[in-house]
């Protein structure tokens, strides 16, 4: 029900193993996805195929063993993926100049990376991706914040050919490398790669989770035998269903890597005591890298070529499609270099020093060019014994585009990226454009990512894919065991909660710092209040004999107010009535008693202002006690009486008198007006 086989007519890449038979939609839709084809160059050629898409979460197998897709479903969660965000940039991609190295690694141009700023240095999170190759070490360690990448040091390592096989050397080598860069605690995704990684693209109708472990562990048993069923570690990702041809149906992306290179690395990383805290592949490195460079809509190709392989990936607007590895690689054109060549019936067989040499030196020598090697080589022999090797790498990436083409309804690309080991390979970069009939630009890495000026082009130009993994997002595609994982989270949570507690310790002891001379600080201020203090208190009793003299004083100022109170002479209490008189009511006559008249009134005013100069009064007054108020109520009468009432209130509120009586009153039957005699007694 689920086959069909994936490429028809032989050119297609050659499928002809029953691993790569998959069912395929003729929907246009189903070509969105990406792929990925990986060809095994031991003994036949046997082709492997397999698809991908957006950046993948682990689902690791338990144990893996011949059964281990079924120990693989039993603690499996699904993930469904969504497109990673793209940041937008000014400048474009523009191709090198031919005068320029191909590799091209640093440049100066507007398009470089920006760099972090010194306080996002200070917080951002250091990551190291390694990729431990039979030949060659590298290793890439980065410092990341938000969307921000830059590199802090490249380091790589030649392995020598007779210490290729041997492990102990091989993870001293890393341990050189990780000391260099000062890993320690660093986090360190390590790139797995090769014919011992298998991905195959499944559609399935949408079913319960349950279901589709079933199906898959069904498929497995009957069709999918990975490595001829050598024990293999499982992922499977459940791709985006809006990319489904059918609303009914949906992709699943199964990834098999062979239990034994995952053995391979661990073995060396363990040895080096570098274990690392994520196992990734080769695709989802390089495309972690090509999402940090801006602008790029539309159709991309990056060809890598690497020391012996070389690998294609394809991106739509930013996004992996597509991705092989090729059985040619760099050192293919040494080793053909190294078999037997005869000139003039005289045979050279070059060492592989000799042969490296001359291939660095010379390049591609199609072009007509005259001359011989050190050995007496003509570089036309050299170009016989180079070009089939130039050939097949041709011949595998237009098989390949051609492919993709098919597939992915693809007509051209805007951009294709030229980088790896072999990019420096004089001549090699015009041979290829001329394959494929398009322009190929050097990759330039500070487009991507920021670099230290000291780099070294040669080292920046082939980082790529360490690069990429030292920027794996947390949910990336990881193969580590189980094991090795609850180790990692176990060491994690145990790092975590050191820190914490050396902070908590920090904080403590940063408090008791700070509390101490707190202490010491409140001793010096207690001791300069108790000198104030003193000095207070021997200032207070002279305080007190200042409050002491106020208080006699104010007890004078008292009582020469009261003696010398204006308001109560005879003539101010006759000031105030008259001031208080209302307008309707007219007084006809003032007097105090019978005693006050005209003559006491004038003595009274004289003796009040001598008091008010310091002089003794030397004339005497008889005091009465009762101020007589006649008058007449003689405008608005029919108040008459509410007047005289008010009249009397106001004399009363004036606090001059103890008492005010209404002695008369009398009301005129003419004219109405309302004749009274008031007397008021002086308190």
């Amino acid at each position: 029900m689920y086959s069909r086989a994936i490429c028809a007519a032989k050119r297609c890449l050659m499928f002809n193993d029953k691993d790569n038979i998959i069912e395929e939609s003729e929907n246009p839709a189903s070509m969105l996805l990406m792929g990925i084809i990986q060809s095994q160059s031991k003994g036949s050629k046997e082709s492997k195929e397999s698809l991908t898409d957006e950046t993948v979460q682990e689902n690791p197998i338990s144990e893996p063993s011949e059964n281990a897709l079924e120990h693989f479903i039993a603690d499996h969660e699904s993930v469904i993926l969504k497109q990673d965000s793209i940041e937008s940039a000014k400048d474009r991609v523009g191709s090198a100049p031919e005068d320029v190295d191909l590799w091209a690694g640093v440049d100066s141009g507007s398009m470089n990376a920006k760099r972090l700023h010194w306080w996002e240095k200070l917080f951002a999170k250091s990551t190291i991706g390694i990729e431990i190759n039979p030949g060659i070490i590298r290793a890439a360690k980065v410092k990341s914040w938000g969307s921000k990448h830059e590199v802090v040091q490249l380091e790589e390592v030649v392995v020598e050919e007779s210490h290729k096989s041997d492990i102990l050397i091989m993870a001293q080598l890393v341990k050189q490398v990780l000391q260099k860069l000062k890993a320690n605690n660093t986090p360190i995704t390590s790139i797995i790669g090769g014919s011992d990684v298998n991905l195959r693209l499944l559609r399935m109708p949408k079913v319960s989770k349950k279901e589709i472990h079933e199906a898959l562990l069904w498929k497995n048993k009957k069709e999918l035998h990975f490595f001829n069923d050598a024990p293999t570690v499982l992922h499977y990702i459940i791709l985006d269903e809006d990319q489904s041809p059918n609303a009914n149906e949906f992709y699943v992306l199964v990834i098999a890597v062979k239990e034994e290179l995952i053995k391979s690395n661990l073995e060396i990383a363990e040895r080096a005591k570098a274990l690392p805290s994520k196992l990734t592949i080769r695709p989802i490195a390089q495309w972690n890298f090509m999402k940090q460079i801006p602008d790029q809509e539309g159709n991309s190709l990056l060809i890598d070529v690497g020391f012996e392989s070389s690998h294609l990936t394809f991106y739509r607007n930013n996004t992996l499609q597509f991705a092989r590895e090729l059985p040619v690689g760099g050192n293919h054109f040494t080793k053909a270099l190294m078999q037997t060549i005869f000139v003039d019936d005289i045979s050279y067989l070059l060492s592989w020093d000799e042969a490296e040499s001359i291939k660095k030196d010379i390049g591609l020598p199609f072009e007509p060019l005259s001359g011989t090697t050190p050995q007496g080589i003509p570089y036309s022999e050299i170009a016989v014994m180079m070009r089939p090797v130039a050939e097949k790498l041709a011949s595998e990436i237009l098989m390949s585009l051609d492919y993709y083409k098919e597939n992915f309804k693809v007509t051209a690309y805007d951009n294709v990226y030229f980088t790896g080991n072999s990019i420096r390979l004089k001549r090699l970069k015009p041979f290829l454009e001329s394959a494929i009939g398009q322009p190929i630009h050097p990759l330039r890495l500070n487009q991507a990512i920021a670099l230290p000026s000291t780099m070294e082009e040669n080292l920046s130009a082939i980082s790529m894919d360490t690069i990429g993994a030292a920027m794996s997002a947390g949910k990336d595609l990881n193969f580590l065991p189980p094991k090795q994982k609850k180790e990692l989270t176990f060491r994690n949570a145990y790092s975590k909660t050191f820190s914490a507690l050396l902070i908590l310790l920090g904080i403590l002891v940063g408090s008791l710092l700070f509390l101490n001379k707190k202490h010491k600080n409140m001793e010096q201020v207690l001791s300069i209040l108790n000198t104030s203090l003193n000095r207070v208190q021997n200032e207070n009793s002279e305080y007190e004999k200042l409050q002491n003299e106020r208080n006699t004083l104010n007890v004078t100022a008292a009582k020469i107010s009261e003696e010398t109170r204006v308001d109560s002479s005879a003539l101010g209490i006759l000031k105030w009535v008259s001031g208080i008189t209302p307008e309707a009511i007219a007084i006809e006559q003032l007097s105090w008693g019978n005693a006050y008249s005209e003559i006491e009134l004038r003595r009274a005013a004289t003796n009040q202002a001598m008091k008010s100069n310091g002089s003794q009064p030397n004339n005497s007054t008889n005091d009465g006690k009762e101020l007589r108020i006649k008058g007449v109520v003689y405008k608005d009468v029919f108040y008459a009486d509410v007047h005289l009432l008010n009249f009397l209130s106001a004399i009363e509120k004036t606090g001059f008198f103890a008492g005010v009586q209404l002695k008369e009153k009398q009301r005129d039957e003419i004219d109405g007006s309302l004749s009274f005699v008031l007397i008021a007694e002086k308190k």
